[in-house]
């Protein structure tokens, strides 16, 4: 009877223990977004580099012309020859680009800079102007673009930069320190079931792990 005993107390400690660990703070890769700048465009880019993923002028109903893509991996269709700012069909935020006022989600919109120029996103001068998908254009730049967090190009040694939507308290979220989302920075972000920042511990009962 003692060994019956023993083994259903052994069983219940064993998914006891089981249950914890399957209930801790994780996180899933896949619900982040791809690495702009690798020079392949997958997931959430609309391309990267040299990379459109078989996107032309042409495929976009943008007559002929040549596209070209942004450091923040978004398409930049300046060069094509039906491309104009006012279509807001091709641009980053629905109707709202292109209404020449700085909306939520746009880096610019127009000459609404938002205050930035090439000197703060780290070039050494040059003109900055906008593109027709309220994105950065820093081809007028001068000089070598020193990393600057949160003006919303993703440069080195940053792993994301979406500018004024970086956050520390948004789940899912680029950081503002340009890191991306991990389990202990006390989010719950997509993937994880917790996350309670420096109260995650592998050993106090209950506790996100």
């Amino acid at each position: 009877m003692r060994t019956i005993h023993t083994f259903i107390n052994r069983t219940f400690l064993l998914f006891s223990l089981f249950l914890l660990g399957t209930a801790g703070c994780y996180f899933d890769p896949a619900g982040l977004e791809s690495y702009c700048g690798d020079g392949v465009q997958e997931g959430s880019e609309e391309c990267d580099g040299a990379d459109f993923g078989g996107q032309t002028c042409e495929s976009l109903g943008l007559g002929g012309g040549t596209l070209a893509c942004s450091p923040q991996c978004h398409l930049i269709t300046d060069g094509c020859t039906s491309d104009t700012n006012n279509d807001n069909s091709n641009n980053n935020t629905g109707v709202l680009c292109g209404n020449g006022v700085l909306d939520e989600g746009e880096s610019c919109d127009g000459t609404s800079l938002g205050g930035q120029t090439c000197e703060s996103l780290g070039f050494d001068g040059g003109r900055l102007s906008c593109t027709s998908r309220c994105h950065f254009d820093v081809t007028q730049c001068t000089g070598d673009s020193s990393p600057v967090c949160g003006n919303g190009l993703q440069e080195e040694g940053e792993e994301c930069d979406d500018g004024t939507s970086n956050s520390d308290s948004q789940p899912g979220a680029c950081r503002t320190d340009c890191h991306l989302p991990k389990c202990g920075d006390g989010v719950v972000d997509p993937g994880e079931e917790c996350d309670d920042g420096t109260g995650n511990s592998d050993t106090r009962p209950d506790a996100c792990r």
